[in-house]
């Protein structure tokens, strides 16, 4: 099967790609069978098992390559005929004119116009044009679109070009996690501000201070210390839940800033709340891809 390298971890020595029926496998580097490093964008072939593991990938080999090896596995019909004319009706040479005849993929005719309909002449124009990524702004200079997300000023009509919505290898590990894998990884992620959490993350890691604070409230009770165990857990809480609920706002598209909503009297409280229950946003932002499979 062929597909299309999507991204490659060399940290963890792993990586995803995308099928031709649309399908993503992760692949390990224990799997990769050519002896260059994956990049993205290659484009592979690969096998799979009866449960459609993938088993190995490989870069797929060049055009040039495979007609050349057609062309020597012929080389026995070339040797069968050595009229430079040929018979027309002969098997020999029509094997010969077969291949004889074949377009040399490495030497494409140099025209200074080109058909605007064959592809070799889109690709190679594509990358000599400067004007594919230049744009005309009101006052007749050119300005680089460094940013997808502009609009095009020489049509305001157009629409903005959304990113690539990428399905990272740690987020479809997530899809088999239970309560306890979502607690242990807002505790790994201590401190950390950065990225995006979807609703199990925070969801779960909250019932879980809700229990630590209902066992610690009966221990106080129990030995007659009113808030010592009570205020232990909280101090030992307080940043892992900060963190989980910024990097819960960042998967809604709000700034972690946003968490400060709550001190406003009565609805502030109801607002946050509201954007904390809410799904994720199917689209990358400046904190990264998804934090659930889209």
């Amino acid at each position: 099967m062929k597909g299309q390298v999507l991204n490659f971890n060399f940290q963890e020595s792993q990586g995803m790609i995308v099928g031709e029926n649309g399908q993503q496998y992760i692949f390990f580097a224990s799997q990769w069978q050519s002896n260059t490093m994956p990049t993205q964008g290659d484009i592979v072939e690969f096998t799979v098992d009866t449960l459609d593991n993938l088993i190995s990938v490989q870069l797929q080999p060049p055009l040039n390559t495979q007609s050349q090896n057609s062309l020597n596995n012929q080389s026995s019909f070339n040797n069968q005929s050595q009229n430079p004319m040929g018979n027309p009706n002969d098997f020999a040479y029509q094997q010969q004119n077969q291949f004889n005849n074949q377009p040399d993929f490495n030497h494409q005719p140099q025209n200074p116009i080109g058909n605007p309909n064959d592809f070799a002449y889109q690709q190679q124009n594509q990358f000599n044009n400067p004007n594919m990524y230049q744009n005309q702004n009101n006052f007749g200079g050119q300005n680089f679109i460094n940013n997808p997300n502009n609009f095009n000023t020489a049509n305001p009509y157009q629409a903005p070009m959304q990113p690539m919505v990428i399905n990272t290898p740690q987020v479809l590990l997530e899809q088999n996690y239970n309560t306890m894998d979502w607690i242990k990884k807002c505790l790994q992620n201590y401190t950390s501000f950065k990225g995006r959490a979807r609703r199990k993350e925070y969801w779960w890691f909250y019932l879980f201070t809700l229990i630590v604070y209902i066992i610690t409230s009966t221990m106080d009770a129990m030995a007659g210390t009113e808030y010592l165990f009570t205020g232990l857990a909280s101090l030992a809480l307080f940043l892992p839940t900060l963190a989980v609920t910024v990097r819960r706002l960042h998967d809604i598209g709000r700034s972690g800033w946003w968490i400060f909503i709550s001190i406003i009297p009565l609805i502030g409280v109801f607002i946050l709340i509201f954007w904390l229950a809410t799904n994720t946003q199917p689209l990358q932002n400046q904190w990264g891809n998804p934090a659930k499979p889209i």
